[in-house]
């Protein structure tokens, strides 16, 4: 008898709880009617938009509310599709705008994820729109670079016109260190890195919180417009280029090099656009092509102070 009584008033409890939200939507619902000035239309309408997800749980008996899903709210229909919670028809062929529908107007979920910055939209426009303004776009008539199913690389000309993919594109720059003592702010060593990034300065400051006792000035990073069809392709570049420039690293493997033989003088080419902006040590190493005359370990330049990183090693 006294569990059952306990029981009871953890259902009155309960109930109590939820007529006070009722009383409290409600009360919000009826402050935010007015959508016709133009200052208030916008909030109000979005406030608005919540009142049949919560007419919908007021329509449940309780105390356990189902919670409001894809699979259970989607109803197929002899035309197409319905939302069970506010009866928003979606017509032949359109299951997925009826699944955007329920996962933002009554779920209140952002489905659509940038992979890259972690940001989420409401819509695919939101996520494609971020994509075109945020991360690359190649320009017309450049060299992009795409790895086959092997890693190996292969080169054509751009045309956005054939620019089928949702892939993000990468691209090469170049930053340039100094010691953070040094109020000279002499160069030490360089280093390629790739972003997905439209502007590499943001990328670079990114990277830049990582560094210890050496820095670099975000604002003066080299794009090389070098680009790659996607991140992965945009990595091999990247090594590959570390190893021919020899740019500080502490991981060289050779076999970038392998995998760029079809298109090996092209990328050289672009890179030797460049090669003029780097220390001196570098120009000699690329100019020489001396990564071709070394085997075994790619030993990487000594700073000129006592720095002194780990030997790379070969894969």
């Amino acid at each position: 008898m006294e569990n059952n009584k306990e029981l009871q008033e953890q259902l009155e409890f309960q109930q109590e709880k939820v007529k006070r939200y009722e009383e409290v939507f409600d009360a919000i619902f009826r402050k935010t009617q007015d959508t016709s000035r133009k200052s208030m239309n916008t909030a109000n309408s979005v406030i608005q938009e919540f009142k049949t997800t919560v007419e919908h749980y007021k329509t449940m008996p309780g105390p356990v509310f189902e919670p409001i899903k894809v699979e259970n709210c989607l109803i197929k229909t002899q035309t197409g599709w319905k939302c069970r919670v506010c009866d928003t028809p979606f017509q032949d062929k359109s299951k997925q705008h009826g699944i955007d529908h329920i996962m933002i107007k009554h779920m209140f979920l952002q489905p659509y994820l940038c992979g890259v910055c972690n940001i989420s939209f409401s819509e695919k426009y939101g996520l494609t729109k971020h994509n075109k303004t945020s991360h690359i776009s190649v320009p017309e008539g450049a060299n992009l670079y795409t790895e086959d199913s092997n890693k190996y690389v292969s080169c054509r000309i751009f045309k956005k016109d054939d620019d089928d993919d949702d892939n993000l594109k990468s691209q090469l720059y170049m930053m340039k260190f100094f010691k953070k003592a040094d109020k000279t702010k002499k160069i030490i060593y360089i280093s390629i890195d790739v972003t997905t990034y439209k502007d590499v300065k943001i990328a670079a400051e990114l990277l830049r919180q990582k560094t210890n006792g050496y820095d670099f000035d975000p604002s003066d990073v080299e794009v090389l417009r070098i680009y790659g069809n996607n991140e992965a392709t945009g990595k091999t570049l990247k090594t590959f280029t570390r190893v021919v420039t020899k740019s500080k690293c502490y991981h060289l493997p050779k076999i970038s090099i392998e995998r760029m033989t079809s298109c090996e003088q092209t990328l050289l080419d672009q890179i030797g656009a460049f090669v003029s902006k780097m220390p001196e040590r570098n120009q000699v190493f690329f100019n020489t092509q001396a990564w071709k005359q070394q085997s075994g370990e790619i030993g990487l330049f000594e700073p000129e102070d006592t720095f002194s990183p780990k030997r790379a090693k070969l894969e």
